[in-house]
């Protein structure tokens, strides 16, 4: 029976590919994506509109305002994008191993299950959702800190930081904002939230990846005239990928919306006298606040920034692995 150590360093299950090309991908989205995200987070924080979250951003800092805490992401979203796809990569090999009973799975490197005819149909959904949702845990474990870092930045921007308490918080230095939440409350205050963001990205991952997947399969079946052979044969096209990842990005976020509201708020909230209790208390209050619309606080601006965003993710990523592989 071939060992675990043997098949991790064996190139036909292990593949480093996946890891850089999430890394130029997350970079990418990110300089896409950020200016939007940052205005979704004072929307969702101060119940705003996101034209009064717009103005109110320009108004205080410019156009820089727009791109406030987007370092500490640029730097650290390549690193947690290149664990997302990298983990979700190799998981996906060694599951389709697994299924086979062969001596040698030739599809050990198969994407798409339009692109084989030996691979099992019958898991291949169940197993691209769990590959996802794997690396989707890996991914979120080593973010949470990353997330209220980076949350705190951009909340900062807004309105709601005008006591004392909150003023203190204020800093656009990630590293100086990491050791005054130190300082306040100890590791607990870089985890805050975390509970909530493994409830949003666990299960959004592997419906993001689901998504993608399914929307690749089905576009080039649907769209390609030739033999069902040929579809194989043929590389899966990148307006395909394109299009397929941004509707993926924009369904994996809609669902999860609601957890990222209360998310936002209770990061962005006073470590010394906050307005929340609790998630519970959080949802309860705005309820109360807001309605059911305060949940989905940021939903055409979500959907604006997410289609873009992981087109070019996906665009750079699948481009860069391929030449990868190749190589």
């Amino acid at each position: 029976m071939t060992s675990l150590s043997s098949i991790l360093l064996d190139n036909k299950y292990f593949s480093t590919c996946d890891f850089t090309s999430g890394w130029a991908a997350g970079i990418a989205a990110t300089c896409v994506g950020h200016p939007m995200d940052t205005v979704r987070i004072i929307q969702q924080v101060t119940n705003t509109s996101a034209t009064k979250a717009t103005r109110t951003i320009y108004h205080k800092h410019k156009f820089t305002g727009y791109f406030r805490g987007m370092m500490f992401p640029l730097l650290s979203t390549g690193v947690m994008s290149s664990i997302f796809f990298g983990v979700n990569g190799n998981v996906m090999r060694l599951i389709q191993d697994y299924r086979s009973n062969r001596t040698e799975n030739d599809d050990v490197d198969i994407r798409f299950c339009c692109d084989s005819v030996n691979v099992n149909n019958k898991y291949w959904h169940f197993d691209v959702f769990f590959a996802a949702c794997v690396s989707g845990f890996s991914y979120t474990l080593i973010n949470i800190p990353i997330e209220v870092v980076k949350t705190m930045l951009q909340a900062s921007t807004s309105s709601i930081n005008n006591n004392a308490n909150k003023r203190s918080m204020i800093t656009t230095k990630p590293m100086k904002l990491m050791i005054k939440l130190y300082k306040t409350n100890g590791i607990r205050s870089l985890y805050r939230g975390g509970t909530l963001l493994m409830l949003r990205d666990v299960p959004s991952m592997g419906v993001y990846m689901l998504t993608y997947e399914h929307l690749c399969s089905t576009l080039k079946k649907s769209l390609h005239t030739g033999n069902l052979m040929e579809i194989k044969i043929d590389p899966m096209p990148k307006y395909i990928q394109i299009i397929s990842g941004g509707v993926a990005g924009v369904v994996s976020w809609i669902l999860v919306l609601p957890f990222d509201v209360i998310k936002s708020k209770i990061i962005a909230d006073s470590l010394t006298e906050p307005l929340y209790k609790g998630a519970y208390d959080c949802v309860k209050k705005t309820y109360k606040s807001s309605g059911t619309a305060g949940f989905f606080r940021g939903f055409w601006l979500v959907c604006i920034r997410a289609f873009p965003v992981n087109c070019i993710s996906f665009f750079v990523y699948e481009t860069l692995l391929e030449k990868c592989v190749i190589k």
